[in-house]
Parts: C-alpha cells; sequence; structure tokens
C-alpha cells in the first residue's frame, strides 16, 4: 500500500511540472506546418560547419510530427533563419607529460522563425554547445574526431533548438 501511494505521488508531481515524453509531438509557434530551413550563415572562420548545421537542422525539424520542411520558401509558411556566431575548439586537459590530451569543441548560434506572409518575427532565441574528444598525435586522426565532434555539437544544438522554438522558451 505503502509503495502505491509513492508511486500515485510521483506520478501526480511529474504530471504537474509540465514534464513530457522527450518524442512527443510539439506544435511550432502560430500554427507553422511548412517550415523551410535557410542555409546556416557561419560568423566565424570554421570552415564547413555551417553545412553540419544546416543538415542537422534539417533532420531535427524533418523527424518531428507535425513540421514538413520544404524545399524553398515559396512552399512554406515560414523561414528558420541561424547563424554560427562563435566557434572555438582549445585544448582543455593535458596528460602527465604535459602533452594535449583533450580537445573541446563550442559553438555558440543564434536563430528566428519568421512567418513568410508577413515578415512577423515568431521567435528568437539562440543556444550554445560543447563536447571533448581525445587528442591524438596523428593529425588526420586529431582531424577526423574534431569533424566528429562538431557533427554531436550540431545535432544537439539543433535538438535544442527545436525544443525551445516549439516550447517557446
Amino acid at each position: 500500500m505503502r509503495i502505491l501511494l509513492v508511486l500515485l505521488s510521483l506520478c501526480l508531481l511529474v504530471s504537474g511540472c509540465g514534464y513530457r515524453v522527450a518524442d512527443s509531438a510539439r506544435e511550432l509557434p502560430q500554427g507553422v506546418a511548412r517550415l523551410y530551413v535557410e542555409t546556416v550563415k557561419n560568423r566565424t572562420l570554421e570552415p564547413f560547419v555551417e553545412d553540419l548545421m544546416t543538415n542537422a537542422l534539417v533532420k531535427e525539424f524533418g523527424r518531428r510530427q507535425g513540421v514538413q520542411v520544404v524545399s524553398g520558401p515559396s512552399l512554406a509558411q515560414a523561414v528558420f533563419k541561424s547563424r554560427i556566431i562563435a566557434y572555438s575548439n582549445g585544448v582543455v586537459a593535458y596528460n602527465p607529460k604535459d602533452e594535449e590530451a583533450e580537445y573541446r569543441v563550442t559553438i555558440h548560434i543564434e536563430a528566428e522563425l519568421r512567418r513568410l506572409v508577413d515578415g512577423k518575427l515568431l521567435w528568437r532565441g539562440g543556444a550554445s554547445e560543447e563536447e571533448e574528444y581525445l587528442a591524438n598525435t596523428d593529425k588526420l586522426l586529431q582531424e577526423d574526431a574534431e569533424n566528429r565532434t562538431q557533427a554531436i555539437v550540431c545535432d544537439r544544438l539543433a535538438e535544442k533548438l527545436y525544443v525551445r522554438l516549439a516550447e517557446d522558451f
């Protein structure tokens, strides 16, 4: 009986705090269903990260129920524009021999959603993400690790932006 009360209390607590299952359907602001994701602008000197971010955004929005990513603005109700405003990749740990052991990739992005019929701003926000990766003495392997880490960070940023946009934070 005591266990049942604890479980019931936990269920009430979780349902009362606004908790939702991670993949539950969320709507975009003002019922936007057809979305054009513009190519991400890169305001940094890091090449190709805008391609990773654009692909991550298209994938993230495309996998959500109630959102159709379209191939051009003429087919959309709204456009999602974003720009990478900062990129860093630096050493965060050294080994006992005082050699680089671990790096961290950090990306900051700003984004907005605009309705196309009148240009009205529906949402504006930003996000940052970071991830570490191990250093490698082989520079090709080091660069490959950085590229994989960039993709991870972009995927996380895309999800974070979608959630903020859909929940209007």
